[in-house]
């Protein structure tokens, strides 16, 4: 796996990047690990692409780095204009799929049909997959979907959670590959589990908004309808 581009390093960056403040640079930088993970991801679409561009135009991080506009930014971490980057999401999407539905294609025969070198279909239709496969999972992950999104993580996030520094929510909602979960949803997932929940009531009830107040008695009022298993 590639380390994290320079210029997004920063030691304090742990977190989803809406956990830092508008504006600053552990913002800026943690939005460009996200940018970077999701270009080089193998199961981007050009539609989550065009999504976090989006993303990207409307937070501005490029102005806390000092760079002059968003395609500035995305050629700084990625080392490729948002354009390259999209067509190698497009071509990249195409092979997986023609590979997918003739699977006794030839290698070569693939990159001659989409006039790409057959190192190039190797690495998008096995290889990367393979080197997932055989990265070593810490004896702390259990479960097949924990494993899964650490062999997702990048190089340098998997180290953090081998070694404890980050938990591998933390790793993998920095990544891009789990959500951060929103305020309302936190709270009925910790209600639900609490023994005690007019304690944990008191504690979390005043930090909703009256929408989000909303949707936590309408989830909890679904949840106790629910028939229940014996």
């Amino acid at each position: 796996m590639q380390s994290t581009p320079e210029i997004c390093k920063y030691k304090g960056i742990l977190t989803h990047w809406k956990d830092y403040p508008e504006g600053s640079i552990e913002r800026a930088k943690s939005l460009g690990i996200d940018v970077w993970s999701t270009s080089k991801g193998l199961e981007t679409t050009l539609q989550l692409w065009e999504t976090k561009l989006c993303v990207l135009r409307r937070e501005k991080p490029w102005q806390a780095l000092g760079l002059k506009s968003a395609e500035e930014f995305v050629k700084a971490v990625v080392g490729k204009t948002t354009r390259e980057i999209g067509k190698e999401i497009t071509k990249r999407t195409q092979i997986q799929t023609y590979h997918r539905d003739n699977p006794e294609a030839k290698q070569e025969d693939i990159a001659k049909r989409f006039g790409v070198s057959q190192q190039y279909v190797s690495k998008v239709t096995t290889e990367n997959f393979d080197s997932k496969e055989s990265v070593v999972v810490p004896d702390h992950l259990v479960g097949s979907e924990a494993k899964a999104d650490f062999r997702k993580l990048p190089a340098e996030l998997q180290e953090m959670v081998t070694s404890r520094q980050v938990s591998l929510n933390q790793a993998a909602i920095q990544a891009g590959i789990r959500k951060k979960p929103l305020p309302d949803e936190a709270c009925v997932k910790a209600f639900l589990k609490a023994e005690n929940k007019l304690q944990v009531l008191d504690a979390l009830i005043d930090k909703l908004t009256d929408e989000q107040r909303c949707y936590f008695i309408e989830s909890i009022k679904r949840k106790d309808a629910e028939p229940k298993c014996k």
